[in-house]
């Protein structure tokens, strides 16, 4: 859009799959602007493809989240398997300080949006939506 405006729904955030544009960090900006959330898209080993997560003394600790998050895609199949219950969608978890809320991507990288526990839970899964759509948009242009 002009003057760097772009849809809440765009999905071109510039050239994010070019690892000289760190524009991949900024992926989900659009949609996190405002709220009390983040959101990160890791590959299948935990690695951050794209999006930040950056704690209130301002540190970025995206890395540190992902290669926590390594292998939650796996475990959520293995158990969705032993249940019987099909294919997992998405999963979240309450703690104390937050709400997590991640889904599936292609080549089993991950969705992950972190959220503050005085969000409502519903917001969380649109937020969560958002994101996915945003990442598989950004993913068939051939982002990661």
């Amino acid at each position: 859009g002009p003057q760097g405006a772009h849809p809440e729904d765009s999905e071109d955030p510039g050239d994010p799959g070019d690892p000289e544009n760190p524009d991949h960090l900024r992926l989900f900006d659009q949609i996190n602007e405002g709220g009390e959330h983040t959101a990160l898209l890791l590959d299948a080993t935990g690695l951050v493809m794209a999006g930040t997560y950056v704690t209130q003394d301002g540190r970025d600790v995206a890395q540190e989240v992902g290669a926590e998050l390594s292998g939650v895609s796996d475990e959520a199949r293995r158990a969705m398997r032993h249940l019987e219950l099909g294919d997992w969608s998405s999963l979240t978890v309450e703690t104390d300080a937050a709400v997590v809320a991640m889904a599936p991507m292609r080549d089993d990288a991950l969705l992950l949006v972190a959220a503050s526990k005085a969000m409502p839970l519903g917001l969380v899964h649109r937020v969560l939506d958002r994101c996915v759509d945003r990442a598989s948009g950004w993913l068939r242009k051939g982002g990661g």
